[in-house]
């Protein structure tokens, strides 16, 4: 049984608590919040046996094999090279940082004191991103060419209520191309692996925002970015909060030389267009458990069974880099090269 501590007691804390509740293998020891109201309420409703205002505290304890760090990403650094020192295994929330000096800091803490960090990047844990890599992967499109992958979520106004530090670019990172981007980009990169394509090379980005349209200083409204591979194949990834839509769209396309796959995360299924007259091929997603949950128990396998996580501190380090360069890009109207860590 593996014993963890929760730091962090919000939106993200709460999922995965109760990710942590319905993994068979592990349960939480403690929880850590500096807000003391929230702190008391989650011992209550959670039953944890310890409750720390200062997550320093937490640390000490001797029977606590990992942590959850569900923290603002401003937070993310220290608090996972405090935990590594401290020996503790970490599953921390996405994106791993908000520089890659951060990230590399982290990365380097775990190694030396031979520790597992995994990030929580949910999104690769879905069942519509897992069987999008699988087809790829069985070579379903062919060699894969290009791919267009689109975020709208209409803001009527950028709040996060529960999260309101979301709204301050200094303490997330930005706005939606790092809060929101990094699944894209993260999918992304597993999807062209997947398909032979290898790493992101290059990013050019540009960001637009219509005059009737406000955002706190620093966060972007539209985010249009075009990622090239190592292989030559590109991808355009198109990020809107700015945009009227009836609902959340979140959709991609990739194109192969034998064929096309089109799914969208408001479908239970992906279409596999392989004939230009004939009808698509419709492959169902079995029904799937929350992401959440494949997440945490990936996170306790790779603990018990010394496996290299998914979504390891290297990998979502190097989906970090693909962010940072689109930023760059966003400045400076160049397209920059991304600093892959091997």
């Amino acid at each position: 049984m593996i014993r963890v501590g929760i730091i962090g007691c919000g939106w993200a804390g709460k999922r995965h608590y109760q990710a942590l509740v319905n993994c068979a293998q592990a349960e939480v020891l403690a929880v850590a919040d500096k807000d003391r109201e929230l702190l008391r309420k989650r011992e209550k409703e959670w039953r944890v046996e310890y409750g720390f205002d200062d997550y320093e505290k937490m640390l000490e304890l001797e029977d606590l094999d990992a942590v959850v760090i569900a923290l603002p990403h401003d937070l993310h650094r220290e608090a996972s090279v405090r935990s590594a020192q401290k020996s503790k295994h970490i599953l921390c929330e996405k994106p791993i940082a908000i520089t890659l000096d951060d990230a590399d800091a982290m990365i380097d803490a775990a190694q030396e004191n031979h520790i597992l960090l995994m990030v929580a990047e949910s999104n690769r844990y879905s069942s519509l991103t897992m069987k999008i890599e699988e087809l790829l992967e069985a070579g379903s499109v062919g060699t894969a060419v290009f791919a267009e992958q689109n975020w709208l979520h209409k803001f009527e106004r950028y709040e996060y209520k529960d999260r309101a530090w979301l709204n301050d670019a200094a303490r997330a990172g930005g706005g939606q191309w790092i809060v929101n981007g990094v699944h894209q980009v993260s999918a992304l990169r597993a999807w062209f692996k997947a398909a032979g394509a290898g790493e992101v090379e290059k990013v050019f980005a540009k960001e637009y925002r219509s005059p009737s349209f406000q955002t706190p200083k620093g966060i972007e409204a539209t985010v249009n970015a075009s990622l090239t591979f190592e292989g030559g194949q590109t991808a355009t990834i198109i990020m809107a909060v700015e945009v009227e839509h009836h609902n959340r769209f979140n959709g991609v396309r990739i194109y192969g030389t034998e064929g096309t796959l089109v799914a969208t995360g408001k479908r239970p299924y992906i279409e596999l267009y392989t004939d230009k007259t004939a009808e698509p091929k419709i492959i169902h997603l079995e029904e799937g458990r929350p992401s959440f949950d494949v997440q945490m128990e990936h996170f306790i396998d790779c603990i018990q069974n010394s496996k290299k996580p998914i979504t390891s501190g290297i990998q979502e380090r190097n989906t970090l880099a693909v962010i940072e360069a689109g930023y760059q890009s966003m400045s400076t109207g160049q397209a920059i090269d991304v600093d892959i860590r091997q």
